[in-house]
C-alpha cells in the first residue's frame, strides 16, 4: 500500500470518527433548541450551527474535563488476546549456503502457512474485515465524486442561465438599493438582474454576488416589498451566507453518508432565513412587520420551484419554513440586552462542552513516579516475554523517503516478519529475508536459522532471565526489542533520568530523557534524547534526538500499535515455486 493510499485511509478514519462526534453535536444543538425555543432570539439558533461547522473542520480541539465527549470513548482500542499460532514450518536444513538450498518438486521449504484448525475463522474473519474496509472507503471516495458532481453541474447550469443577463438600469430600483446599503451600512454594490429564469428573489455567487429578481415580481412589487426583499438578500450578503453555504456543502459532500448532518444543513439553511428576516425587521418600522410577512407570502404564491443550491440565499423559502417565519414576524420583539447576554452565555457553555475534546490521562509530573533506572532498564530488555504477535506503523525521520512503515511481527520459537514502504515488501521466514518490489520478488538473502529455543541468544550474556531472541524485522526491531538499540543510549546511568509517566497511543508510557554519551554525540550529531517507553511490555513507542539548540534532529514515532492481534499469516508465506525462481534469479545474478 502507497503512502498517499495510506493517508487517505487515515483521512477516512478521521472523517467516520469526526462524522459520529457532529452527530452527537446536532443532537445536542436540537436539545438546546427544545428547551429554549423562543427565549433563544433567532441569530443565536443559526450561530449554533456555526458551532458545528468549526467542529467538524477543526483537527484539533483542546481538551477540557467539560467536554461532552468524556461521556463517550471514539477512539479507544481494544487489543487483542495472544492467540495460539499452529504453523506448519519445514525443519531447518543443516547447511545454510544458499547454494545447497536449491528446492525440488516436492519441496515445501517456506511454505509456512497457518492449519485451518486453529486459525482459519480468525484469518477470514481479519480478511473480511479488511475487505468490507476498503469497500466501505471506495463507496465513500464514489459518493464524494457523484456529489461534487452534481453540485457542479447545478451550479454550472446555473451561471450559462445567468451569463447574457445584463445588470438592471431602473432608476427607481437603484435608488431603493442605494437607500437600502445605506441602511445596512454596506459600502459594496453589486449588481441587481431582472431574469425570466428564476421564480423568487436571489443572491447568487461567492466570489461576484449578484442580486437577481424575477422580470415579472419586479413589475408588480410597491416600493416597500422591493426594499423588503433588498435589505433581506443584502443581509444574506453582509453576512456571508453564502460562504457559509459552500463550507456547511463542502463538508456535507465529505459526510454525505451521515443522514443527520443532511437534517442539520437543511435546518442550517432554515434558520438562516429565520435569522435575516429578524435583522430585516429590525432595519424596518414596527408597524411594517405584517406588510413584512405579506410580501413574503406573495413571493411564495409565485414560486415554481425552488432551486437548491449553496451557492444561492432565496427570500421565499418552502411551505414549512413560511410557517416558522411568519409565527417569528407575528411575535417578533426587539432584541433587548436580556436576551443578548443569554445568547452569549449559551454559546459560550456550549462551546466549552462541545468544541473541546475529551481529557486524556494527565501526564504526571517530573519526579512523581516511582519507577528507577534499574526497572526501566529490566523492562526494555525483556520486551518480548508479553508478546505473540505485533502489527503497527512507523515513521523514521532518518529514512531517506520518510514513508509510513507498516509491520507485522510475530514472536516466539519460529519468529517471523513483514514491513512494507510503499512498494516495498520485505518478508522475514525461516532464516530467510525476502524482498518484493511492487509486488514482484526481487532478492532473497539466507541470514541463518531461527532459534531453535527460546532462550537462545544472539546478544551478549548479562546477569538477566534468559529471554527469546527477537525476529528479524528491520527498523520495527528497534521498537519491539530496544534492547538491541536504545538500551545503548542508557549505559551511562548518569546521563539519563526517569523523567516521569504520560500516556501515548491509548497506553501508558515511562518518560526517560538525558544527554547523549560522547561517542554517540559526534555519530547521531545531537546532545540529548527523549524516550517513551511502554510501560506494559517494555516496547519503544517513540524516540527523539536533539541538538544544544533543542531542536530535534531525528526521531522515530510510532503511529499504531497492536499488542497481540491475529496477523495476516499469508504475508510470511512464499510457494515452493516461487522460492525456486527466485533462488534461480539470486544464483544467476
Amino acid at each position: 500500500m502507497t503512502g498517499i493510499a495510506i493517508l487517505l485511509l487515515v483521512f477516512f478514519n478521521w472523517v467516520l470518527s469526526t462524522s459520529v462526534m457532529a452527530a452527537v453535536f446536532v443532537g445536542l444543538i436540537m436539545l438546546v433548541k427544545v428547551i429554549l425555543k423562543d427565549r433563544l432570539k433567532p441569530r443565536w439558533h443559526y450561530m449554533l450551527w456555526i458551532l458545528l461547522i468549526l467542529r467538524i473542520i477543526l483537527p484539533w480541539t483542546p481538551e477540557s474535563s467539560f467536554s461532552v465527549y468524556n461521556l463517550f470513548t471514539l477512539n479507544n482500542k481494544q487489543e487483542s488476546t495472544p492467540a495460539p499460532h499452529n504453523i506448519n514450518i519445514i525443519t531447518p536444513v543443516k547447511d545454510h549456503t544458499l547454494e545447497e538450498m536449491i528446492p525440488d518438486k516436492g519441496d515445501t521449504y517456506l511454505d509456512i502457512y497457518p492449519t485451518m484448525e486453529m486459525n482459519s475463522t480468525d484469518q477470514r474473519l481479519n480478511s473480511h474485515v479488511s475487505t468490507v474496509t476498503l469497500w466501505l472507503f471506495l463507496l465513500w471516495l464514489v459518493g464524494i465524486v457523484f456529489f461534487s458532481t452534481q453540485t457542479f453541474l447545478i451550479n454550472r447550469r446555473f451561471e450559462l442561465n445567468m451569463r447574457n443577463e445584463s445588470a438592471t438600469i431602473d432608476p427607481n430600483i437603484l435608488s431603493i438599493y442605494n437607500k437600502c446599503r445605506d441602511t445596512l451600512s454596506i459600502r459594496v454594490s453589486i449588481p441587481i438582474i431582472l431574469s425570466d429564469k428564476v421564480s423568487s428573489p436571489t443572491l447568487w455567487g461567492c466570489l461576484r454576488p449578484q442580486i437577481i429578481i424575477p422580470r415579472s415580481t419586479g413589475h408588480i412589487l410597491t416600493s416597500d416589498e422591493l426594499r423588503y426583499i433588498l435589505l433581506h438578500e443584502l443581509i444574506h450578503l453582509k453576512r456571508k451566507d453564502i460562504v457559509i453555504n459552500w463550507i456547511m456543502h463542502a463538508l456535507l459532500i465529505l459526510h454525505w453518508f451521515n443522514p443527520i448532518l443532511w437534517f442539520a444543513y437543511f435546518r442550517m439553511r432554515e434558520d438562516q432565513e429565520i435569522a435575516c428576516d429578524t435583522l430585516v425587521l429590525n432595519s424596518i418600522e414596527a408597524n411594517e412587520s405584517k406588510e413584512y410577512a405579506m410580501t413574503i407570502i406573495k413571493l411564495m404564491e409565485s414560486v415554481a420551484q425552488r432551486l437548491q443550491s449553496p451557492g444561492i440565499a432565496i427570500i421565499s423559502g418552502n411551505k414549512k419554513q413560511l410557517k416558522r417565519r411568519i409565527n417569528m414576524i407575528k411575535h417578533f420583539k426587539k432584541s433587548t440586552h436580556k436576551w443578548s447576554v443569554l445568547g452569549l452565555t449559551v454559546l459560550i457553555l456550549f462551546s466549552v462542552a462541545a468544541l473541546t475534546h475529551a481529557k486524556g490521562h494527565p501526564q504526571l509530573p517530573e519526579g512523581s513516579t516511582s519507577i528507577s533506572q534499574e526497572s526501566t532498564i529490566q523492562l526494555m530488555h525483556n520486551s518480548l516475554d508479553p508478546i505473540t504477535t505485533v502489527r503497527g506503523k512507523l515513521i523514521d525521520s532518518t529514512s531517506s523517503d520518510k514513508e509510513i512503515v507498516e509491520f507485522q511481527v510475530r514472536e516466539g520459537i519460529h519468529p517471523v516478519s513483514y514491513l512494507n514502504v510503499g512498494n516495498h515488501e520485505t518478508i522475514y521466514t525461516n532464516g530467510y529475508l525476502i524482498h518484493k518490489i511492487n509486488g514482484e520478488y526481487s532478492k532473497m538473502t539466507y541470514i541463518g536459522p531461527p532459534p531453535l529455543t527460546p532462550n537462545e541468544k544472539k546478544l551478549p550474556k548479562v546477569e538477566q532471565t534468559p529471554r527469546r531472541d527477537p525476529a528479524n524485522s528491520g527498523i520495527a526491531e528497534t521498537i519491539i526489542a530496544p534492547e538491541q538499540n536504545a538500551m545503548a543510549y542508557l549505559e551511562d546511568h548518569t546521563l539519563w533520568s526517569v523523567k516521569g509517566e504520560d500516556f501515548l497511543l491509548g497506553r501508558p508510557v515511562i518518560i526517560i530523557s538525558g544527554d547523549l554519551s560522547h561517542d554517540f554525540k559526534s555519530k547521531y550529531d545531537a546532545k540529548k534524547f527523549t524516550m517513551w517507553v511502554d510501560k506494559e511490555t517494555g516496547m519503544l513507542l517513540k524516540k527523539e534526538e536533539y541538538d544544544n539548540k533543542g531542536k530535534m534532529t531525528a526521531s522515530i514515532n510510532v503511529l499504531e500499535i497492536e499488542i497481540n492481534p491475529t496477523l495476516d499469516e499469508t504475508l510470511f508465506y512464499i510457494t515452493s515455486t516461487d522460492f525456486a525462481e527466485l533462488y534461480k534469479k539470486n544464483t544467476n545474478n
